[in-house]
């Protein structure tokens, strides 16, 4: 493990360590390397415990975003590099206008940018004001974006895409990883996977899934606990066995 990484852990389990039920002696708080747990620490009856961490991300997610994102920046630099008398006429259809282009998530950035140009054509070519769903299915699109969407009553024009949501949730996937391997320890060893700027899919469909894999999965394992921690909100999201 590099010295980066091995200092955000410990920045994190000090973190953790603030906010969970457990009386960990801060002072104590040691990193170790495998095949030990990645952390040693002191609670403050005397005993020692260890912790393995690990980042709680779905990949997937993260991924999709960042190419929103990045969707939306190449889009406002397209349009701002626009010849000067086709953005004065874009600029008079859409000055109060959220445009939301609704691609399909599997195409790639570049792919994206080589449609940019029939895009604005399209929307050049609409009448002043027009509102709602546009280029539906339209066969020239297939398979790259599914619509454009345009609504009214902002300062714009505003680009915006519209993420897909059909992608699975790999959360789990990080704790089993965690929870079949083996530890070199004598203390009692507890799991705390954590969330840190990663973005993560809406509570109420990664986590239920964790809390149930936790109870079917964790008694098999190295580890007597697992803990979920949000790292930005120090807030400790669950815990199992509670």
């Amino acid at each position: 493990m590099n010295v980066s990484q091995a200092k955000t852990e410990l920045r994190i389990f000090r973190s953790f360590a603030e906010v969970c039920e457990l009386p960990i002696d801060v002072m104590t708080i040691e990193k170790r390397e495998p095949p030990e747990p990645d952390i040693l620490c002191k609670i403050n009856d005397g005993g020692t415990i260890t912790f393995e961490l690990t980042e709680l991300i779905d990949r997937g997610f993260a991924n999709m975003i960042g190419k929103q994102n990045d969707t939306k920046t190449r889009l406002d630099n397209y349009y701002f590099d626009l010849p000067m008398d086709m953005k004065k006429d874009f600029d008079s259809l859409y000055s109060d206008a959220i445009i939301f282009i609704n691609f399909n998530n599997s195409i790639s950035m570049r792919q994206r940018e080589m449609l940019f140009s029939n895009i604005f054509n399209n929307l050049l070519g609409l009448e002043s004001g027009s509102e709602g769903n546009f280029l539906k299915d339209d066969p020239q699109y297939r398979g790259k974006f599914r619509w454009i969407t345009i609504s009214r009553g902002v300062n714009g024009p505003i680009f915006d895409t519209v993420p897909a949501m059909s992608i699975g949730d790999s959360t789990t996937s990080v704790i089993e990883s965690k929870i079949n391997k083996n530890y070199l320890t004598e203390y009692p060893l507890h799991l705390l996977a954590y969330i840190d700027l990663n973005p993560m899919l809406p509570d109420h469909i990664w986590l239920p899934k964790i809390e149930k894999f936790l109870a079917n999965n964790l008694k098999n394992s190295d580890f007597e606990k697992a803990w979920i921690f949000d790292f930005h909100k120090k807030e400790i999201r669950c815990s199992f066995p509670c």
